[in-house]
């Protein structure tokens, strides 16, 4: 049997945490027969991601064959678009002022010269505060992205159709058009990293960044030793690997000591 994380660990590392979740894994293991299924449960024992979402579980359906590219991508994808053009109902508006006003107070700094303020966060403008939050343009694209990662995790590099499908749904999502930006975006807003590049789909915004995340579950890292764990890391890179000859993504590139995905959002 494959050795559990538990079971190779020194009395260095020692952490009862580890420890207790390494014994669910394991529980897992041992009662639950179905590969994916064992995953859902590590993936929710270890804290990676949450797999109850509605990403999570569109996409789920889409590898199932439940459902097609077009009914998942316009189900993921048209709350996305939303949230992009109306600068999450006016919540990421709010905020970027709410920013940009605590560095205008700063104005006098030397490091500042004459109207740089201004032209780094733009002329003051008030907006209000949101009396409600709708859902936001960040979470959505967490949640979407990791609901790929976590479908190629659970999707054996062995079985090229399914490796290849997941490939083409983010080929598609890639080839969707982006939507506008709010008709009243600030410099402010702008200077925020999900809107500072006016593209969503395009440049597969926060992709990279979600990948980042997931290769930080690696065996020995944020993930164990136990078999169905040691088989994700594999798959997931063997995902990433069909994303860059099928040319989806640029390269991955090694940026202090880490490597990330370059997808044209710059991570």
């Amino acid at each position: 049997m494959t050795k559990s994380y538990s079971s190779i660990r020194t009395s260095l590392d020692y952490d009862p945490v580890y420890e207790q979740r390494d014994s669910e894994v394991e529980d897992v293991v041992a009662t639950v027969s179905d590969e994916g299924e064992q995953l859902d449960a590590i993936a929710n024992i270890r804290g990676w991601y949450s797999t109850r979402t509605d990403a999570a579980f569109a996409i789920k359906r889409y590898m199932a064959f439940e459902q097609d590219a077009q009914t998942t991508i316009s189900a993921l994808a048209e709350p996305i678009d939303q949230a992009f053009s109306t600068a999450d109902g006016g919540s990421a508006l709010w905020e970027a002022e709410r920013v940009a006003r605590h560095q205008r107070a700063h104005a006098e700094d030397p490091e500042y010269g004459p109207g740089e303020v201004e032209r780094a966060w733009g002329l003051p403008q008030e907006f209000p505060e949101p009396s409600k939050h709708e859902p936001s343009m960040e979470g959505l694209l967490w949640q979407l992205w990791f609901g790929v990662v976590h479908a190629a995790r659970r999707t054996s590099w062995k079985d090229e159709v399914a490796q290849e499908r997941l490939v083409d749904l983010v080929t598609q999502f890639k080839s969707r058009p982006d939507p506008p930006l709010p008709h009243n975006a600030t410099k402010a807003l702008r200077n925020d990293s999900i809107w500072k590049s006016g593209e969503v789909w395009s440049n597969l915004n926060m992709f990279g960044s979600a990948a980042r995340e997931d290769w930080n579950m690696v065996p020995g890292g944020g993930a164990g030793y136990s078999q169905p764990e040691i088989h994700a890391w594999i798959n997931v890179n063997a995902f990433v690997a069909r994303l860059t000859v099928a040319g989806v993504i640029e390269q991955v590139r090694r940026v202090g000591g880490h490597l990330v995905l370059v997808t044209g959002d710059g991570f």
